[in-house]
């Protein structure tokens, strides 16, 4: 059974690479195309990091195998490579990433009692504290601190699911000021309205 998040999208791809992790969510009728993903991590990537794209591994799952991508590989000089297909052991470190992901998120939304349709955010959560735990492949740092050249700040850091207030902006003076809400992760949207 497939469960949509709360834009209507069901696909989750994870970029995994020594400094972050990328998320993406994906739905045929709202997202852009796998190229314009492609397109808009590269230049975040190269623009951030000051590192090139140099090899790319694709599951001939289609969506990254368009010839329009192919011909900005080849122009970038970006090598392409395919593994065999229906072979997650191919991709190994793609496929345990996700699985662990996934499990993460499973056990965040458990954990909270909250509903199935929010996976993508405990996607992304579990994706942010990856990022801020220490790796054994970084000699103990963060890829956080890899990447940003300073040790994260978890000061404050909320459990997934915690109760929340927010400030209305929209309530007038004789209006409740705050609404509850449970904590759903950082950046962006941070709290579900209850």
């Amino acid at each position: 059974m497939t469960t949509t998040n709360l834009h209507g999208s069901f696909v989750g791809i994870i970029h995994p690479n020594p400094v972050c992790s990328i998320y993406l969510s994906l739905s045929p009728s709202i997202s852009p195309s796998a190229y314009d993903s492609y397109i808009k991590d590269e230049a975040l990537i190269e623009n951030q990091s000051g590192n090139r794209i140099k090899i790319c591994r694709f599951d001939r799952g289609g969506e990254f195998t368009s010839e329009r991508l192919s011909k900005h590989q080849d122009l970038k000089g970006t090598r392409r490579e395919y593994t065999v297909h229906d072979s997650p052991p191919q991709n190994g470190v793609s496929e345990r990433g996700m699985r662990t992901r996934a499990e993460r998120a499973r056990a965040l939304l458990i954990a909270s009692g909250l509903p199935r349709f929010l996976w993508e955010e405990a996607m992304k959560h579990s994706a942010w504290l990856q990022d801020r735990t220490p790796h054994r492949a970084l000699n103990g740092k963060t890829p956080y601190e890899k990447g940003n050249k300073r040790k994260p700040n978890l000061a404050g850091i909320q459990e997934f699911g915690a109760a929340a207030h927010v400030k209305d902006l929209t309530a007038g003076k004789l209006d409740a000021q705050v609404t509850k809400g449970r904590f759903v992760g950082y950046k962006r949207l941070h709290v579900l309205l209850a």
